[in-house]
């Protein structure tokens, strides 16, 4: 079971603290620690139902263990969240070690804010809906979108792209070159549709003359 312990308190922040995640309400600035050990529900007479065990222990130290503002995670905590989403796992970098009550030694973890911030960027991109650009082609002819080659149509018939302005290049063999640009919104389908023919060449100046005055 997961323990998360918190504690406040007015107390200046530390001229010295581990790379964090600083929280406050108000002017109490929050510490946090996260764990992944036992807990277990316990009745008292006097005090009533409350909850003891490892996990709680832990957190205890972790928050004691860093600057106030901050967030601490054992390395348990790390490993399990290294199971059920690696990608904020890597969130969690390794710092010093911390002593609990029980004068056991753990390897804590505290928050990468370079690494959350990017991981925050990923997300953000991966949840916008992509647009489809779709091509209806002929001859067989090769695409480039913002420069770079995406593949030969056919088979190529269609392209998820980010939202936004896009340059589209197709060229064919033989023929000249179709350019265009392209702004689509997330979800929108554009559809291409070009068939390359050759331009026809100019006749002649003397056999133009031929045919207008017939000699």
């Amino acid at each position: 079971m997961a323990s998360l312990w918190s504690s406040s308190t007015t107390l200046p922040m530390r001229s010295r603290s581990p790379s964090g995640l600083h929280a406050t309400i108000g002017d109490l600035a929050l510490c946090t620690g996260l764990d992944y050990e036992p807990v277990r529900a316990v009745g008292h007479d006097r005090r009533g139902r409350g909850l003891v065990g490892d996990g709680l222990v832990s957190g205890m130290a972790l928050v004691g263990a860093v600057a106030p503002g901050c967030v601490a995670a054992s390395r348990s905590f790390r490993e399990v969240l290294e199971w059920t989403a690696s990608g904020r796992a890597a969130d969690l970098v390794a710092a010093e070690n911390f002593t609990d009550a029980s004068t056991r030694t753990h390897q804590m973890h505290t928050l990468d804010k370079r690494a959350a911030a990017s991981q925050r960027r990923r997300f953000r991109a991966a949840s916008v809906r992509p647009a489809v650009l779709e091509f209806d082609v002929s001859p067989r002819a090769e695409v480039l979108i913002d420069s770079v080659a995406k593949g030969t149509t056919p088979p190529l018939k269609r392209l998820e792209l980010a939202p936004g302005a896009h340059a589209v290049e197709i060229r064919a063999s033989g023929y000249p070159p179709l350019r265009i640009g392209v702004s689509l919104e997330a979800t929108q389908v554009m559809t291409i549709k070009r068939t390359f023919t050759r331009p026809r060449k100019a006749r002649g100046t003397i056999e133009n003359l031929r045919r207008k005055f017939g000699f």
